[in-house]
């Protein structure tokens, strides 16, 4: 490395090896070349390390940044993570009112984001998606990150295009606006797994915190809170041709546009066991039937440890059961999306391919 001080060391490799999802070893297989390389800002100069890692960076390397503010819009390459030493509070990407802060094309699940902040990415034209994250045809592994401040038509925190399936888990979302999807879009054929993710405070004008075009996500124990839609379009989640997995999620106090919004029925949605409450234009608009009382879809009081802070994780249900929305997690580790869960996704996915 020619640029920034960069490092390989034992805390590094004890870190990448740590980087685990439902129990698979992600970076167990790499080749024996593979790097772990740590990258530390400057006082000079933000981020001078971290362009020149990624340039030089091969298939299985893990790129760890250390504390710091890391400032510009990079390209991800197949097989590189990027993962912060100390969590999201202290190491933050900033694309600086740039179009992305992290675009990737071609990635599979070897490709792990995680312990990052990514904030203040702009893609305010027509048909251009992804302040926080740009996906085409990717699945990377996105865990236990904050996208904040984004402004994208399409997802401006997270967009996935075309043939995308990223595990999309343990991250808070908030305050980020779009034209379609505030938070997260699931566009044309993608079929993300949205997991025990808090997603706050964002609008849009169709899908305040999550909307699905012609794509089948698995929307599993989120907790959407806050966000805003256009009247009749979504304030939690808008589909239209999605046969979308919506389940066990908690979705309260969303603002105009309700709560759940389908444009039409030929290819409805899955509605199981959520809580819904307080959201200020109903539960339902557009062609989604009413599911409340049905399928374990229930109105209740969620109970949040501190609505205004935005402290919204919600406890164990007596005997230990996962409660309807998202639980905590330890914001400084790298947390593994259970078995079950990475089961339940893939056999949606294959039922999904058979109709």
């Amino acid at each position: 490395m020619t640029r920034g001080r960069v490092a390989t060391t034992r805390r590094a490799e004890r870190l990448a090896r740590a980087v685990i999802v439902g129990g698979v070893l992600l970076l167990a297989h790499v080749p024996a070349q593979a790097r772990r390389v740590v990258v530390q800002p400057t006082p000079i100069a933000p981020a001078p390390g971290l362009d020149s890692a990624l340039a030089s960076a091969q298939p299985g390397d893990t790129i760890l940044l250390r504390p710091g503010l890391y400032r510009g819009c990079y390209d991800l390459h197949r097989g590189v993570s990027i993962i912060g030493v100390a969590g999201p509070d202290s190491t933050i990407l900033d694309a600086a009112g740039g179009e992305y802060v992290l675009s990737g094309r071609g990635l599979d699940s070897t490709t792990v984001i995680a312990r990052l902040t990514l904030q203040n990415g702009r893609r305010s034209h027509a048909n251009s998606g992804g302040g926080g994250i740009y996906l085409y045809e990717s699945s990377p592994v996105i865990l236990n990150n904050v996208f904040r401040d984004h402004l994208g038509y399409l997802g401006s925190g997270i967009y996935t295009n075309y043939g995308c399936r990223p595990v999309i888990a343990f991250n808070v979302l908030h305050d980020n606006e779009g034209y379609l999807g505030g938070a997260i879009a699931a566009y044309e054929g993608c079929a993300p797994l949205v997991y025990n993710n808090v997603i706050h405070d964002n609008r849009a004008v169709s899908g305040g915190a999550i909307l699905c075009l012609n794509s089948a996500p698995v929307v599993l124990h989120n907790t959407m809170v806050g966000n805003v839609a256009k009247s009749k379009s979504g304030a939690g989640i808008y589909c239209d041709s999605s046969p979308a997995l919506v389940e066990a999620n908690v979705l309260a106090f969303n603002g105009e546009g309700g709560a759940v919004y389908w444009l039409d029925d030929d290819r409805p949605a899955t509605l199981r066991r959520n809580l819904l409450w307080q959201n200020t234009a109903g539960d339902r608009g557009g062609a989604c039937p009413e599911f409340v009382g049905r399928d374990g879809n229930r109105r209740e009081d969620p109970g949040f440890p501190d609505l205004p802070a935005r402290r919204l994780w919600r406890a164990p249900a007596a005997g230990g059961a996962p409660p309807a929305g998202a639980a905590a997690w330890d914001r400084r580790s790298i947390p593994s999306v259970p078995d079950s869960v990475l089961a339940a996704w893939r056999a949606w996915r294959r039922a999904q391919a058979s109709r």
